[in-house]
């Protein structure tokens, strides 16, 4: 006999990374990939929310985003007239009217 059965698990940010950290490279990729999707299909101002995070973000975070970036800048940008120019024009305190 099987059951089905469905419980909720509070999982950290760092059981989260810890998780991530052991998958493929092609799983890590989809990872982005899916948050990437998702950021785009939200209700609300996903450009401010990455301002945001930006604030928050760590040495261990930014070594890691910043040489994620740095890779995929020097593999070449696919589609160029899609990057996102905000970041060129404005800093965060203007984004956020201060």
């Amino acid at each position: 006999m099987r059951k089905k059965v469905t419980t909720e698990v509070d999982i950290s940010s760092d059981e989260l990374a810890k998780v991530f950290v052991h998958m493929g490279s092609d799983e890590q990729a989809d990872f982005f990939n899916s948050i990437g999707k998702h950021f785009k299909s939200v209700g609300w101002d996903a450009e401010m929310q990455v301002c945001y995070i930006s604030d928050d973000i760590n040495k261990d975070g930014k070594d890691f985003i910043f040489t994620l970036a740095n890779f995929i800048r020097a593999k070449g940008i696919d589609n160029p007239e899609k990057v996102n120019t905000l970041l060129h024009g404005y800093k965060c305190d203007d984004l956020r009217g201060g």
